[in-house]
């Protein structure tokens, strides 16, 4: 016989906020080495010059008329020549940006080029001046259960540093979702050719385009999205997309492709 129990609302309510709160509490009593503790440390002196905010206005149309969207995201100085690299969902298309420095210097910018497949963008500081910037690293070397930092600026806010562990190294949307639940910009699927590295340290809107940092202080993804766990685009592509973006301000691929001919014989 099959018993069926009726909680009240209420009863499932303070439940449910319970166990928020037991999450946050195992998640928040989370033991930290020492040697992480002073890692953090060390790289949030060293990586603090390299991050920037990033605010943008993007145009957007519909019924004929033009929409002006403004977008707050996040970003790492790449090059001492003062390229940005971050989101092109953040970036992608802009008419304005300006980028925040951790010192809270404001410096105007412009989108540079952008890559949608990849979501990935270079934003280009104006003030010619040589910048701190942050070095890559190797993102086929990470593996679960390693620690690594997510920089950014979460809701616009100043910039901030979470540290989790990679959860997941080859992160996909599972196929049983629906088609609006999938990473599609500017009609390009961006889960055809990327598997993120799904990572537990928090992420917010705004630190879309942010490093994920291993503990060297070394770039090994870029955050773009949260699908439960927190997901970065790895260095590895991100690496060799930024260098031709900055070289060539496009991404040149190969293509396959079949031509079919039919011929007639006229008798």
């Amino acid at each position: 016989m099959k018993i069926v129990r009726n909680f009240p609302k209420s009863m499932m309510r303070k439940s449910y906020l319970f166990f928020i709160f037991l999450s946050s509490l195992a998640f928040s009593q989370r033991i930290i080495p020492e040697f992480i503790q002073q890692k953090v440390n060390q790289i949030a002196d060293k990586i603090k010059p390299a991050i920037v905010k990033i605010y943008a206005v993007i145009p957007d149309y519909e019924n004929g008329k033009e929409i002006k969207m403004e977008v707050s995201g996040s970003g790492t100085i790449i090059h001492p020549d003062g390229f940005v690299l971050t989101n092109y969902h953040v970036a992608g298309r802009a008419t304005y940006v300006q980028c925040i420095l951790s010192s809270g210097e404001k410096i105007d910018a412009f989108y540079y080029a952008g890559d949608p497949l990849t979501d990935l963008a270079i934003v280009k500081l104006t003030e010619s001046r040589k910048y701190p910037y942050a070095k890559f690293g190797d993102s086929s070397k990470l593996k679960v259960g390693d620690w690594v930092i997510a920089a950014g600026s979460p809701y616009a806010l100043s910039q901030s540093l979470t540290l989790g562990i990679v959860s997941n190294t080859r992160l996909v949307i599972p196929e049983i979702f629906s088609r609006s639940a999938r990473m599609e910009i500017e009609g390009e699927n961006v889960g055809s050719i990327i598997t993120w590295i799904g990572h537990d340290a928090p992420i917010y809107e705004g630190n879309s385009g942010g490093p994920l940092l291993n503990l060297d202080g070394e770039i090994v993804g870029v955050n773009e999205m949260r699908f439960a766990l927190s997901g970065a685009i790895p260095s590895n592509i991100a690496k060799k997309v930024a260098e031709e973006l900055i070289k060539n301000k496009e991404i040149t691929r190969s293509w396959l492709g079949i031509e079919v001919y039919s011929h007639c014989l006229l008798l």
